[in-house]
C-alpha cells in the first residue's frame, strides 16, 4: 500500500466482547493521579510521538484535567516481574461521532520489545470491558500501515467505517494484504 491512510473503525454494541487473558507474568491496573509521565514514556517510546516532552505536553492539554476519567479509563499494562508498565490504552469517548456520543478506544501503545507476546488483546479486552459500563457502541481511528494493529481490531470485532472515498479504496488495499476473514466483503 503506497499511501498512508487514516481510516476509521466501529464496533456498533458491545455485547460478546472476545475475553482473552493476561500471560502469566503481567498484569493490568487503571490510571492512578500523578502518574501522566509513565502515560507519555509508553507513546514517546512506543513511538507515538517524537519526544518525550511532546507526549507531555500533549498529555497535559488532553487529559490532566479530566483525572478522574482517566483513572476510570486509562489502563497500564505491567511486566511484573520488574514493575514496569509497558503499555497502555484508554476506553475514552467522542462525544460528537456522527452527532451521537461513542466510547472510543484511545491511545493505544506497547514498547516494542514487548509487542508480538499476545498482550495487546487481553489490553483491550479491559478496554472494552471498562467501555461496556459506559456506551453502547465504540470508534476508533488508525492508519493503514498499522496492518498489525487493524488486524488485532478485526479480532474484536470492530469493522471499517466508510466515511469518504479513499476509505473504500483503503479498505479493499487491506482486504488484498492481510486476508482478513473480517474484510472478504472488501476484496475486489
Amino acid at each position: 500500500m503506497a499511501d498512508i491512510i487514516p481510516v476509521i473503525m466501529i464496533r456498533e454494541n458491545l455485547a460478546d466482547i472476545p475475553q482473552y487473558p493476561l500471560p502469566q507474568g503481567f498484569s493490568v491496573r487503571n490510571f492512578k493521579r500523578g502518574e501522566g509521565d509513565i502515560w507519555a514514556q509508553i507513546n514517546a517510546d512506543a513511538g507515538g510521538f517524537a519526544t518525550f516532552e511532546d507526549a507531555q505536553s500533549r498529555f497535559a492539554i488532553e487529559f490532566a484535567d479530566p483525572v478522574n476519567d482517566m483513572e476510570s479509563r486509562c489502563f497500564f499494562i505491567f511486566d511484573d516481574s520488574n514493575g514496569q508498565a509497558i503499555g497502555t490504552a484508554m476506553a475514552w469517548y467522542d462525544s460528537d461521532f456522527c452527532g451521537q456520543l461513542w466510547g472510543r478506544v484511545h491511545w493505544v501503545a506497547i514498547l516494542p520489545q514487548y509487542q508480538g507476546r499476545g498482550l495487546a488483546k487481553p489490553l483491550l479486552t479491559s478496554v472494552l470491558n471498562r467501555m461496556a459500563e459506559y456506551h453502547d457502541k465504540v470508534v476508533l481511528g488508525t492508519q493503514t500501515f498499522r496492518r498489525v494493529a487493524i488486524n488485532l481490531y478485526l479480532d474484536l470485532g470492530f469493522k471499517p467505517f466508510l466515511s469518504s472515498p479513499t476509505c473504500r479504496q483503503a479498505w479493499n488495499e487491506l482486504a488484498a494484504e492481510t486476508r482478513h476473514p473480517a474484510l472478504i466483503n472488501y476484496i475486489k
